[in-house]
Formats: structure tokens, sequence, C-alpha cells
């Protein structure tokens, strides 16, 4: 079992829990001794991913980005939204008049964001030559050479590319780092969790604190105080 476990050991934790739980279920199927499937290793604790984005950086790379790659970088970054959910992104999600994104993403939840104005006047040009409305936005820049959409690891390919053309360290930010940036600095500006559970849609407030990561919990000078014992005598007074 732990060899057969080892081939996965590159996977995210999350994936590794998927493939290994289909394993047991193929195991048991089959009839394999509760102690083989006792022998699945143990998936190391994660801590959250730290990574933010400056302005400077941000603004060095969008400068030099590709359009598609622009448009993805600002609906992450000032809506929030996931690699899969923008490459989807069409005008059916697009309200112009109330300069809203609405619509659904990872495990059917909703999302509705306000759109910034530069994101408004992106999306606004990206729309115009737009004829099937199910079509996604990102798409309207160009396609790639082989006819065939835009996907994530192209996506990610771009912003890799962009982020070397402005002169960024190798091990750079992704598209996901420019969303927790985002609701990081939500959280910053307004102090409010259900804020940024609703800008990064998520159904549980413990996925968001998750995104904030350290942030989440501030400990102030005046919260130790309250676990100092009182001295005697200062009571009633």
């Amino acid at each position: 079992m732990a060899q057969i476990c080892q081939r996965f050991s590159h996977q995210a934790n999350s994936t590794k829990q998927v493939t290994y739980n289909r394993i047991r279920n193929a195991l048991r199927s089959i009839g394999v001794s509760a102690s083989v499937l006792m022998c699945t290793p143990a998936l190391m604790p994660r801590k959250p991913r730290e990574t933010t984005v400056t302005d400077v950086d941000f603004e060095r790379v969008f400068r030099v980005a590709r359009p598609a790659c622009q448009l993805a970088m600002l609906l992450a970054r000032e809506a929030g939204l996931r690699q899969g959910t923008l490459l989807r992104l069409n005008l059916s999600n697009v309200n112009f008049e109330r300069r809203e994104l609405t619509g659904r993403t990872k495990r059917s939840a909703t999302y509705n964001v306000p759109m910034t104005q530069r994101l408004y006047e992106r999306l606004l040009w990206a729309g115009q030559g737009v004829r099937d409305r199910q079509q996604p936005l990102i798409s309207q820049y160009k396609q790639r050479i082989d006819g065939s959409n835009y996907h994530a690891w192209y996506l990610s390919q771009m912003l890799r590319e962009a982020q070397k053309r402005a002169g960024l360290p190798k091990a750079g930010w992704t598209l996901h780092d420019l969303r927790r940036t985002a609701a990081r600095r939500l959280y910053e500006a307004t102090g409010d969790l259900r804020k940024v559970q609703r800008f990064l849609a998520h159904a549980n407030p413990q996925m968001t604190l998750w995104y904030l990561g350290n942030m989440a919990v501030e400990l102030l000078p005046e919260d130790i105080e309250t676990i100092t014992p009182r001295k005697e005598g200062t009571h009633g007074a």
C-alpha cells in the first residue's frame, strides 16, 4: 500500500487524500485485508501559503503581459476569481449596468462581485467582439496557435513569461496568489470576515480563514492584559 501511494507523493495534500481514498476503496472492493489498508502513509499537516503580491510587482508584470494574461490578472486580483472560473467567464456573467460579476465557481458556489473601474473598462472592451454570449471573454484577445481556447496551464505559462520579461525572480507568484492578496487587503481594510468570504465565494468561513493565514488573528497588548491575574486589593474600587 505504501509503495502504491509513493507514486503520488508529488501531489498536493488535498489531491493525495482523494487519491488515497480511491485506492483504499478499490482494494476494499477486491477483499484486501484491513491491515493492508492501514498502511496508507500519513499526510503531513499543511500550512497556509503566505505569498502576496505588491502593487509595484503587479504593475511591472501587468505592463509587459499579453492582453489575455492582463485580463486574467485583473479578474484574479480585483474580482477574486479562481483561475478555472475566470477562464469560463462570459457575457452572461457580466452585468455592465450594475457593474457586477455573477456566476458559479468551485463546488457549485456562487460569486457576486462588484467590478472596479479598471476591470469594467477592460471587460467592456473585450465584450465588443463577442458573437456568442457563452464564449469565454478571455478568448476574445487571441486564441492559441492551434486554434483552441486558453486553459489553465497555458495561462500560467503566459504569466511566468511576463514575470521573466519584467525581471522578477524565477520563483514567481501565481494567479491564486493575486486572489489571496486581494482577500487580505480587503480584510485589512474592513476587518469583516464575511465580506472576504463573499469576495472569495466561500461556502465555509474556515476556508476564508485559511486564505488569511496569520493575518486572520491579530494579537494585541490589551488581549494579553485580559489573561493577567488581577492583584489583590484592586477589586471593587
